[in-house]
């Protein structure tokens, strides 16, 4: 039978009375423990009446208790994902999203991950978009996650792990179709970043001293994407036409890790069709790949038994796929190109030289993610004459407009180019 209580049971003169419900939902099927429901509320009545219909659900067997101690990042990977990945053909896309927004902590951004399934808000989702909208991040971004979490929410109430759907209510940044990227999958909503031409060269002149020159020559030729690199491997090399084959991403979203019995790593398929495609690389690409076979094939030597093959092109010294071990890879690299000028990056102050051992290294933090190399091999092509369409095509874009819109800036530079293109011709007819 339900307890109902009022507290405080002797209120004071002018002190508001709440009502406290309390219910009996039987003991809990692995644990025996018995388990309690109970909510408050401002009036007897509204108690009486939530009490009594949770106890005829009891009663009937139709009332699953929410999940009290689950918290929403836990359960989006451990029950949500699990289940819609055998329903659509890929969820590289939105695992991406979620490991960006929902299942890490971020700066100045709430992080709704640890919040408890049952004890989550609209004002909560409403505090993380105005966060996100006051980052930059654009509205069609923002709808985008707010799409994945209601459905996974409703999938939640739908089960019976939810009385309601937090997400119900939201207040959505109204879009500014001009200013939006329309497909989300193919890049990151805000504004394009890329290295110079001077930068470039200093990059790769950089990167030919680093153990992945092949990796980091492929991502600025090819204008691939990082994952998308990462999932090569050898039979994706067609060495007669000089291009390598983009079948696959990896991904290391919503894997078992390797310490609990998985690999740590899967591949996906691309969200879309015209992501798939074969990358034409120039001559000095595809030598850096030959040099680079060897090299690992005499790594595998060295190593032994204890290589792992899994046919990658890009792999640590063990022969496992690259991922999330390429951050301090990537700060080392820039650190290198930047070589002190704080073009492409931010210095810490120099350390001072301990009374022994080694002077710690200065600090560096780059300015620009690895995905700067693609938008770099897509900006210098257009700077350099390369027709849009050639371009876009490069990028595997599901259309032009894709690929216009994100690149306009280089629109600007070709009009201060015709400037001084005439200022030499009127210069030479003198």
């Amino acid at each position: 039978m339900a307890s109902i209580t009022k507290r405080p049971k002797h209120p004071k003169p002018g002190q508001s009375v709440r009502w406290y419900a309390q219910i009996n939902i039987g003991r809990h099927p692995d644990t025996g423990k018995t388990r309690f429901v109970s909510k408050t509320f401002a009036r007897e009545k509204d108690a009486t009446e939530w009490a009594t219909k949770l106890e005829g659900q009891r009663n009937e067997g139709l009332y699953r208790p929410t999940m009290t101690k689950v918290d929403l990042a836990t359960y989006l990977r451990d029950t949500w994902l699990p289940s819609y990945r055998t329903q659509v053909r890929s969820t590289y896309n939105l695992e991406k999203t979620l490991g960006k927004w929902i299942f890490t902590p971020r700066p100045d951004t709430p992080f709704l991950g640890r919040i408890a399934l049952r004890k989550l808000s609209v004002h909560d989702f409403d505090k993380l978009y105005a966060a996100l909208l006051a980052q930059g991040m654009q509205a069609r971004g923002i709808t985008y996650l707010h799409g994945l979490l209601r459905r996974a929410l409703k999938s939640a109430m739908t089960k019976g792990e939810l009385p309601r759907n937090p997400t119900d209510g939201v207040t959505l940044p109204k879009p500014d179709v001009r200013a939006e990227i329309v497909d989300e999958y193919d890049e990151e909503p805000g504004e394009v970043q890329y290295l110079g031409r001077e930068q470039a060269v200093r990059f790769l002149a950089a990167a030919k001293a680093d153990r992945f020159s092949a990796l980091w020559h492929v991502l600025l030729d090819g204008g691939l994407r990082p994952g998308e690199a990462f999932a090569l491997q050898w039979r994706h090399i067609d060495w007669d036409r000089s291009r390598v084959q983009v079948r696959a991403t990896l991904t290391r979203q919503g894997v078992q890790k390797k310490k609990d019995g998985g690999v740590g790593w899967k591949l996906t398929k691309p969200k879309t069709k015209s992501s798939l495609g074969d990358v034409p690389l120039s001559p000095t690409t595809m030598q850096e790949l030959r040099r680079w076979k060897k090299q690992q094939a005499t790594e595998r030597l060295q190593l032994g038994p204890e290589w792992q093959d899994h046919d990658f092109v890009f792999t640590t010294e063990f022969g496992t796929p690259l991922g999330n071990n390429m951050g301090r890879v990537w700060e080392r690299v820039l650190a290198a190109v930047d070589g002190g000028k704080g073009d492409l990056g931010t210095w810490g102050p120099v350390p001072e030289k301990p009374k022994s051992g080694p002077t710690p290294r200065r600090t560096f933090t780059p300015r620009f993610s690895m995905y700067v190399l693609r938008h770099t091999c897509a900006t210098l092509a257009l700077i350099d004459g390369v027709a849009l369409l050639q371009v876009s095509r490069r990028l595997r874009h599901k259309n032009i407009s894709i690929t216009a819109r994100f690149y306009a800036h280089v629109q600007a530079e070709h009009t201060t180019e015709a400037a001084e293109s005439f200022d030499r011709l009127a210069a030479a007819a003198r």
